[in-house]
């Protein structure tokens, strides 16, 4: 995705960008990356603006690496000046129709999902705050497997 191997290493491993915004090449942790005790890194990302869709262009974009360095993750955070339709037109010609569509009008919370066999995307829309995420099968199932480990028997009466 944007030029990334979703599920595979970046290229290059990621440093922190340098102060000089003119020097940013490649891509590179905006700022030092929160580092899990399993190893797995979350931060967000610079990348070539050329390298993007106009919608995504000079807006955060978070990356997770998993333990192994490879791409578990990217989230664009979009927020004001987000056209919803023209996102999820740009991801639809290139991922087909979504899944799950809940992009109409009168809908206060818009959402498009696209559940794919090596790519799970999902949109959202919320008042200013749009973002679009993009997730491997394996993410996505260690994420369910997480949730479920913390499910607990509870009462069904008080």
């Amino acid at each position: 995705m944007f030029g990334l191997p979703l599920g595979g290493p970046p290229a290059k491993p990621l440093k922190i960008c340098p102060e000089n915004f003119d020097d940013r090449t490649n891509l590179c942790w905006v700022d030092k990356p929160f580092v899990s005790k399993d190893g797995s890194r979350l931060g967000y990302v610079s990348m070539q603006e050329k390298d993007l869709p106009d919608w995504v262009a000079y807006k955060m974009i978070q990356m997770q690496l998993t333990p192994k360095g490879t791409i578990a993750s990217l989230t664009a955070e979009l927020r004001k000046d987000c056209d919803i339709n023209k996102v999820a037109s740009s991801v639809a010609a290139r991922f087909g129709k979504p899944t799950e569509d809940h992009l109409q009008p009168q809908e206060i919370l818009k959402t498009a999902t696209w559940e794919l066999k090596d790519i799970f995307i999902h949109m959202t829309l919320a008042g200013s705050h749009c973002s679009v995420s993009f997730r491997t099968p394996e993410d996505i199932a260690a994420q369910r497997a997480y949730w479920e480990s913390k499910k607990v028997n509870r009462p069904a009466t008080p």
